[in-house]
């Protein structure tokens, strides 16, 4: 059993430690009591030692029931389970919404999906797959904004992730400003105290044309604060069409490998090319497997809280004392 504030503990024993000196110190003169009889007596040698061993019960009712109180204030917890250790890292998912990720291109199960669904798809299976990394979501369009700061609540993740529609940040592609959020978001972690090597997965489907940070300059701000940046370029060679504000259009692909490619290598990242949902999870696949190491260690054991068991007693002790001040116990104040 441990405590969450010990220092009632010792403010418990001390205060004890007082009332029980001055009571002792009482009984350096004469102690008076009454007797059933209603007379006052003197506690010499012709009372019986259990009328004298009984003149003691209310203090004592007294100093257990403070005792059991300031234990309750010290909130007293019992560990349940073996404690669990974590080994995880913080990943940050930089997802582009722009309009052209309404482009169907895509298939699952059959039916025509745009890129933006399947990418969500397969980032929260991915997410239910790092069960001891804090992971958070980055979106961009023409602006970009955090979706989801770090977190291991991965349900909460997931479901956010569900929700996420196209255009939601702007038509246009901030490739630059996505990154560069992400990176403050990590740096903040990094400075209190959390992983040595953070990761970032960025997913577009186009080039850089919109933003006021440009991408390379960003995948230097990565480098130098050892961000590792794994970059997937999402979508099918050639034309495509995307329902955009209600109308359909045809676009053509237009994603920039080479400048991805370069913000991967400098970051010591990886570029990959996603033409279909099976090379997207498969991409993920094998960034589970790079991102593996164990970063950080954390101990987490869940506890219950016990001052119940000790507030409980004390409020009875408390009533039984109340009780017995109206009876033969009674004593004058000393």
């Amino acid at each position: 059993m441990s405590f969450a504030a010990p220092l009632w503990i010792a403010v418990t024993v001390a205060v004890a430690v007082l009332m029980v000196w001055r009571y002792v110190r009482s009984f350096s003169t004469v102690t008076l009591r009454y007797t059933r009889s209603g007379f006052l007596k003197r506690e010499l040698g012709y009372i019986d030692i259990v009328s004298q061993l009984l003149g003691h019960v209310p203090f004592m009712t007294v100093v257990a029931c403070f005792i059991l109180l300031g234990i309750s204030l010290a909130r007293p917890q019992r560990a349940t389970g073996e404690k669990q250790r974590l080994e995880g890292i913080d990943i940050m998912l930089v997802l582009d919404t722009s309009a052209s990720m309404n482009a169907q291109d895509f298939y699952m199960n059959d039916d025509a999906a745009t890129r933006l669904d399947v990418v969500k798809r397969v980032a929260a299976d991915f997410v239910a797959k790092r069960s001891d990394d804090r992971i958070g979501v980055v979106i961009f369009g023409t602006e970009a904004f955090t979706k989801i700061p770090l977190t291991l609540d991965h349900d909460l993740v997931q479901f956010d992730l569900s929700k996420i529609e196209s255009s939601v940040a702007g038509d246009a592609t901030a490739i630059g400003d996505g990154l560069a959020t992400a990176l403050k978001r990590l740096e903040a972690a990094k400075k209190a105290g959390s992983t040595k090597s953070p990761v970032v997965i960025l997913v577009t489907d186009g080039a850089n044309n919109a933003g006021l940070v440009d991408p390379l300059s960003a995948g230097q701000a990565a480098k130098a604060l050892g961000v590792k940046v794994y970059t997937i370029g999402v979508g099918r060679p050639g034309r495509a069409k995307a329902v955009i504000r209600g109308r359909v259009h045809v676009i053509d692909a237009d994603i920039d490998e080479k400048l991805l490619q370069t913000i991967a290598s400098e970051t010591g990242g990886k570029f990959f090319r996603a033409k279909d949902p099976e090379s997207l999870l498969n991409i993920y696949a094998e960034i589970d497997q790079l991102e593996k190491a164990p970063h950080e260690k954390k101990s987490y054991e869940k506890k219950d809280e016990l001052f119940a068991n000790f507030l409980q007693p004390a409020f009875l002790l408390g009533l039984l004392f109340i009780g017995m001040s109206g009876t033969k116990f009674r004593k004058l104040p000393f």
